[in-house]
């Protein structure tokens, strides 16, 4: 072994620094103290064939490890004593045993992991608040893979053939409407995850504002002029003009019909009232008013 190091070398942090003359092997090493004590194993596939690059993890401070060519991984230096959860990990698979603890670690341990491959669905409904199946709502699958499907005249979507141990998101697109709920995580998944629901509310009312001014005759503007806004269903809304004779009404709701009128005690108004169908912002609704007794 060539040490090809060079300064600066922080071993509180753990970083160290190196130089090549060229891209020949390297290899990190850790000294191992022979009297503490270590665990090692294998993993192998469902032939018995070993299995690289798989991730190893302990349950300590402890870095994860990965599997060699020969399936084998080590940790060592371990405390005397301590108890550690060993568990190994690649996206696709699920092993046997799921994991192995050690508690009470005294001497040198030994454990084999056997991987299956497995794949698994995500599949649900849904619903409106009649509990009848919704057609054509678009539901998106991020996380380990992405996707959407749209739901069929039953209701019902599905993704298939997802790697076992992956971690997944499932939601419908709100488009103007809201659900519940409004989506669902699998942090690992280790088998299939059907009967989902998800239910769709009505549309939520879109608001808007209504606003204008309220002036004479000659352009001048109308201070505290009152407004009154009367839905269909009979809720009143009411506004004063300020100084400059604007009014405005906010948090219209959108797809009403609205009776809108002003009064003023030296003025009246020959358009007022006046009836608005509002789909949409309402801006310039203006009045003029005529002195009384002219």
């Amino acid at each position: 072994m060539v040490d090809r190091t060079i300064t600066p070398r922080d071993f509180a942090s753990r970083k160290i620094c190196g130089s090549l003359p060229s891209f020949s092997p390297i290899a990190l090493m850790k000294q191992v103290d022979p009297a503490m004590p270590t665990i090692s194993g294998l993993v192998l596939d469902a032939n018995g064939n070993p299995m690289n690059d798989v991730q190893v993890s302990l349950s300590s401070e402890e870095t994860p490890v990965k599997t060699d060519f020969n399936g084998h991984f080590e940790f060592v230096n371990l405390n005397s004593g301590g108890d550690y959860t060993i568990q190994a990990f690649k996206e696709g698979h699920l092993f046997a045993p799921p994991y192995q603890t050690f508690f009470n670690l005294s001497g040198d341990q030994t454990v084999v992991f056997t991987a299956t491959a497995a794949n698994f669905d995500i599949s649900g409904t849904v619903v409106n608040g009649a509990n009848a199946p919704i057609a054509g709502v678009t539901i998106r699958l991020t996380g380990d893979r992405e996707a959407e499907v749209a739901t069929g005249a039953d209701g019902v979507f599905a993704f298939n053939d997802l790697p076992a141990n992956g971690a997944f998101s499932v939601a419908p697109l709100p488009n103007g409407n809201s659900f519940a709920p409004t989506g669902i995580t699998v942090s690992s998944i280790e088998s299939d995850l059907t009967g989902l629901v998800f239910t769709q509310f009505a549309p939520t009312a879109a608001h808007v504002s209504i606003s204008g001014r309220v002036v004479t005759r000659d352009g001048l503007s109308i201070s505290q002029a009152s407004l009154v806004l009367t839905s269909q269903n009979g809720t009143v809304k009411t506004a004063l003009t300020n100084p400059f004779g604007y009014f405005r009404f906010d948090d219209v709701e959108v797809g009403g019909t609205y009776l809108l009128e002003v009064a003023h005690k030296r003025f009246v108004f020959d358009t007022s009232p006046r009836v608005l169908s509002v789909q949409d912002e309402l801006t310039d609704i203006d009045f003029t008013g005529r002195s009384l007794g002219r």
